[in-house]
């Protein structure tokens, strides 16, 4: 299928190898300083053009982010399907590195990550006044943190459910009534050793 897709779309015939991790992410080639990854999304809540405008806005800012390959077509999105679900691809340059779960961290590392998560922030600072459809929610939300509240009977040990239990009440009580004044923005609320 990810061959097809590359053939079809970007007439490229290259070697492809499934990239690790929740999303089907494809290595095109192998050659390191030609790569590419091809990226297939089902997820219908995933909304690839937005994906896309952040990029562009980060790369803008000089900060280090996969770079769009427009395909034949119209532009970087290409709609297609798999296994029966309606589907996008993408493909993008690669960026090599090695992730934050293989290095280990230290404390060096942690500041360069807080400074990166800085930067990102920043160059997305006005981002959601100019792009409308960006004042959307998703699972990763904090502000909507309060819809888990029934899945902390889940917890098995009874002192992380207390621990997750007072969590939620101070965040009920403190955080959310403060959330509606609080100034919103567009940011990267899953910084973890996977992706980075």
């Amino acid at each position: 299928m990810a061959k097809d897709l590359l053939r079809k779309h970007w007439s490229i015939e290259a070697a492809v190898t499934r990239l690790s991790g929740e999303n089907l992410n494809f290595l095109v080639g192998e050659n390191p300083s030609e790569n590419r990854v091809l990226k297939i999304t089902i997820d219908p809540e995933a909304d690839v053009s937005l994906e896309e405008k952040v990029l562009a806005r980060l790369l803008s800012a000089d900060i280090p982010v996969p770079k769009a390959i427009p395909s034949g077509g119209d532009g970087p999105i290409v709609q297609t399907s798999h296994a029966g679900f309606e589907a996008t691809a993408r493909l993008q340059c690669f960026l090599p590195g090695t992730q934050w779960r293989i290095v280990g961290s230290n404390a060096v590392r942690l500041r360069g990550i807080g400074r990166m998560g800085a930067r990102v922030h920043g160059a997305l600072e006005g981002f959601i006044e100019r792009h409308p459809e960006s004042k959307r929610t998703q699972a990763w939300d904090l502000s909507q943190v309060g819809r888990y509240r029934n899945a902390i009977s889940k917890f098995v040990d009874p002192e992380h459910r207390a621990m997750l239990e007072r969590s939620m009440h101070l965040y009920t009580a403190i955080a959310l009534p403060a959330l509606a004044s609080c100034p919103r923005g567009m940011l990267h609320g899953d910084l973890n050793d996977e992706n980075i």
